[in-house]
C-alpha cells in the first residue's frame, strides 16, 4: 500500500479546526472513531463508506458527516486509490457554537448524538448501480492546500 499524498493542516489561530487533503491513495483504515465532527468530500474515484448499519459507495462530490465517537472507516475499492479531503471540528467548540447560534432553542452539550450516526449526501451508488461520475466539490473542498 501506498501513502502518495496525505497532508494536514493546523492553524494555531484555528485551534478547533484541522483539515486533511489526501491524493491517489490505496490506503485502508480499519473501523475508528475520531473525538471530533468529522466532515469529508471525496473527490476523486468511488469510496466504500462503513458505518456501524450499512456500506455506501459513494462517488467524487459526495460529502460526508460523521458524528464524533462514531465507529466508521472509509477505504478505497480494491485496486482502486482514491482522493479525499476532510474537515476535523472540535466537538466542545462545535457544542459552544451551536448554543451561541441558538441560544434561545434546545442546548446540547459535549458528548451530544442525533439519531443518525453520519450522513451521506447525494451522489452515492450501490452495488447494483453503474458509478457515475458528477462534478467535484466547489469552494474548500476543490482548491489546491497550496492556494
Amino acid at each position: 500500500m501506498s501513502q502518495k499524498r496525505n497532508r494536514f493542516f493546523k492553524d494555531p489561530a484555528l485551534p478547533h479546526v484541522e483539515c486533511r487533503y489526501t491524493y491517489d491513495s490505496d490506503a485502508h483504515y480499519t473501523p475508528h472513531r475520531h473525538a471530533t465532527l468529522s466532515i469529508g468530500a471525496i473527490t476523486e474515484r468511488i469510496v466504500s463508506f462503513d458505518n456501524r448499519t450499512q456500506t455506501d459507495l459513494l462517488t467524487p462530490s459526495a460529502l460526508i458527516i460523521i458524528n464524533p465517537e462514531t465507529l466508521h472507516a472509509c477505504n478505497p475499492i480494491e485496486g482502486e486509490a482514491r482522493s479525499y479531503r476532510m474537515l476535523y471540528l472540535d466537538a466542545t467548540w462545535c457544542t459552544q457554537l451551536y448554543n451561541s447560534l441558538f441560544w434561545g432553542g434546545i442546548r446540547i452539550t459535549p458528548g451530544w448524538r442525533t439519531p443518525s450516526a453520519s450522513y451521506v449526501s447525494t451522489p452515492r451508488i450501490d452495488s447494483t448501480t453503474s458509478p457515475r461520475v458528477t462534478e467535484s466539490t466547489e469552494a474548500v473542498f476543490t482548491s489546491s492546500p497550496n492556494g
